[in-house]
């Protein structure tokens, strides 16, 4: 084990928040801006209920979506508001900057990741829109004046809507392209997951083809008594909560086309982690065709960069509840498998070497190298990239920010090596237990792109948010360096 590791295996796991604040509605995401890294938003969810009712700690496990399978899925969702909050963090404390009252309630944000649009942010909604907007703060602002102007700012007049979508459409999660800019993966309730493009003025969406992966109808067993040959089968849609695309690319062997392959990865209430291997290709010409023995001919053509054609959707087993967070790492193994951690409502994070269908006859080849159970449904997950060591070829180090709804927010600390001997070891470093309800959200502060260092530590200052008692906090926790 390196010194780094070493020290930062030995950290207190007690922490305390350095702030705290409750919201005016309850939090459902948040992320830190890495164009303006003191600048981070707050994405909120409000259902609105008949009845005045406060719903206590822990009554729900996902932000009250078992009621909204009881038939009234149209109603409920009308009946959501939200809004975004732009905080600045400066000297370890947050300040809010500006509240932006959204329609419907916010169940994710994310900014875009290409350098020069990491001031670009999307929103995706309960009513099935898509929000894009710019943080512009200007000069940073002193914790001892008020802001002078907005700082996000839509990028159009009203939120965007996908073709023959409607109000009931809920988007639970995307996931932006790590290079293509303005592609995405969104993933609905319906679970259905879609590849969506923003257009270069922020004007206009499109799906791309068909759905790529289908959490759809599933057959549910249930115990049957003597005589019970009459018991129903439940078919109905099943919840798409994470989508996440691979950061590793493959040259294509099979494509006339200059194009690389590569994986998208989606999970959901079906307790499956699926899986599809795409092209992008460098051109492709309108309307085109690629007329190979592939189950789907010209899936994602129309211009698109992407083509799905090349293999179906598979699916892995070997989760005990529905899959809602998918990490790929850029760590390749020995067998030329990627490294993916996924969470689950089981309060299991799992490490996993999953070899994609591209590269295995149309088949995934998958083996779980370790799993630690958190405590809680693991909900989110962030690498800490100033504290993680994942280049080369030889042992690798990643610290990742866990948000473990009832069980609060981890710090973990994972190793291996390549050569897939020995697994994989998952420890948690620092447990953050202060939020007495869900926590959905959680980053960390990229301080001018590196953590802080004080007097011999490295600290890494983290905000976390809770759903039912809606709270923010900002801690801490420091390494010796």
């Amino acid at each position: 084990m390196d010194d780094l590791a070493e020290r930062i295996l030995s950290i207190d796991m007690t922490i305390s928040s350095s702030q705290s604040m409750q919201l005016d509605l309850p939090p459902s995401c948040i992320e830190f801006c890495p164009a303006h890294p003191s600048y981070f938003l707050v994405g909120t969810y409000n259902l609105q209920k008949e009845e005045n009712e406060e719903g206590g700690a822990g009554e729900s496990e996902a932000k009250e979506e078992e009621e909204d399978k009881e038939g009234e899925e149209g109603q409920r969702a009308q009946s959501r508001t939200g809004s975004i909050i732009v905080f600045q963090l400066l000297n370890g404390k947050a300040r809010r900057i500006q509240t932006i009252p959204q329609p419907s309630a916010v169940f994710d944000l994310h900014f875009a990741p290409q350098p020069d649009r990491g001031d670009i942010c999307a929103a995706v909604s309960s009513t099935g829109t898509i929000s894009l907007f710019r943080l512009s703060p200007g000069r940073p602002l002193s914790i001892t004046t008020e802001p002078e102007a907005a700082v996000l700012e839509p990028l159009s007049s009203s939120s965007l809507k996908l073709q023959d979508s409607d109000e009931n459409t809920l988007l639970t999660y995307f996931a932006w392209h790590p290079t293509v800019p303005g592609l995405m993966a969104v993933t609905t309730a319906m679970g259905k997951v879609m590849f969506v493009q923003v257009d270069e003025g922020y004007q206009g969406i499109a799906a791309l083809g068909t759905p790529v992966i289908e959490h759809g109808t599933e057959i549910r067993r249930g115990y049957q008594g003597v005589g019970d040959s009459e018991r129903p089968i439940i078919e109905e849609p099943i919840e798409a909560w994470c989508v996440a695309f691979s950061n590793l690319w493959d040259v294509s062997p099979e494509s006339k086309e200059s194009s690389l392959l590569s994986t998208v990865f989606s999970g959901g209430d079906d307790s499956a982690l699926r899986l599809r291997s795409y092209w992008l290709a460098e051109k492709v010409e309108p309307d085109s065709n690629n007329n190979s023995n592939e189950e789907e001919s010209d899936e994602g053509s129309n211009g698109s960069p992407v083509r799905f054609n090349l293999y179906s959707a598979k699916t892995v087993t070997g989760h005990y509840a529905g899959v809602t967070v998918i990490l790929p790492l850029p760590i390749t193994m020995s067998d030329g498998s990627q490294l993916v951690l996924t969470g689950s409502y089981d309060d299991t994070l799992r490490a996993w070497a999953i070899t994609p269908p591209h590269k295995n006859h149309g088949r995934p080849k998958t083996r779980i190298l370790g799993e630690e159970n958190l405590g809680g449904g693991v909900w989110r997950l962030k690498v800490i990239e100033e504290l993680s060591s994942m280049a080369g070829p030889g042992p690798w180090t990643i610290v990742v920010l866990a948000s473990c709804m009832h069980a609060g927010a981890r710090v973990l600390h994972i190793r291996g090596v390549a050569d897939l001997k020995g697994g994989v070891e998952i420890k948690v470093l620092s447990r953050f237990e202060e939020h007495k309800s869900m926590n959905y959200g959680s980053d960390y502060s990229r301080v001018e792109g590196t953590l802080l260092r004080k007097e011999g530590k490295r600290e890494a200052v983290c905000v976390s948010t809770s759903f039912y008692d809606r709270l923010l906090c900002v801690w801490e926790f420091e390494v010796s360096v």
